[in-house]
């Protein structure tokens, strides 16, 4: 089974000094990808879009580790665990939920995973708001950018990084329900971790989307006038 999947980063100021985490979570969902038709797309957001990694709304295959490599030279050196971007400005969800909504339309994403360590802080137009505070406005804005998503088809999953995040806000653009353990991918709407948690959280990402599973076959014979046999 193959996957088309949006990878949408939060680049802002308070990811400063964990640019290799989020690298290195991005590059355990790319590499878990590899040998199935899975293809990524990639968006960052930080006080506008792009943040600090440009923009690719077009799929690359990451069915080869050729392909893989690429999608991680997009953000990373160092075959994906160190980060080549510097962290910096607000947080805007609305812009970067934006671009991936016209991404999608033009590319028909099947999942956007959205992670982010703070609550939006700006919107668009013009970079609305102060950088520090999270009103109706930033949010509402993220919502209707979020739902233009999923009008495209697209599943978002959220994922919270630390603790300073509302779950109400990671729902509001993802969904009402939060991971517990035992869910599967399509049981879950948002989820929260740590920044040491994160490689983990994306890796199992990549096993849920393979969707792997053995078939076995048996062959059976009828011979003229007999009675079906294994063959």
């Amino acid at each position: 089974a193959g996957a088309k999947v949006a990878l949408v980063l939060d680049t802002s100021g308070s990811v400063r000094n964990y640019e290799n985490n989020l690298a290195q979570a991005a590059t355990a969902l790319v590499n878990g990808l590899v040998g199935t038709p899975s293809s990524v797309a990639l968006f960052s957001f930080a006080t506008g879009t792009p943040g600090g990694v440009t923009n690719r709304s077009a799929l690359q295959s990451v069915q080869t580790t050729a392909g893989a490599n690429t999608v991680k030279s997009w953000y990373s050196i160092n075959n994906g665990q160190t980060a080549n971007f510097t962290a910096t400005g607000g947080t805007n969800w609305d812009a970067g939920l934006w671009a991936t909504a016209q991404g999608s339309q033009a590319n028909s994403y099947d999942i956007v995973f959205v992670l982010t360590d703070g609550n939006p802080t700006f919107a668009n137009p013009s970079q609305t708001g102060d950088g520090s505070t999270t009103t109706f406005r930033e949010l509402e804005r993220a919502v209707f950018s979020a739902n233009a998503i999923k009008k495209t088809g697209a599943r978002i999953i959220t994922v919270g990084i630390g603790s300073g995040l509302s779950d109400y806000n990671l729902a509001a653009i993802a969904g009402p329900t939060k991971f517990t353990a035992g869910h599967t991918l399509n049981e879950f709407d948002y989820i929260t971790a740590g920044w040491s948690q994160l490689e983990d959280v994306l890796r199992t990402f990549a096993q849920g989307l393979k969707c792997e599973a053995t078939v076995t076959v048996e062959k059976q014979a009828k011979p003229y006038g007999g009675a079906f046999a294994p063959a």
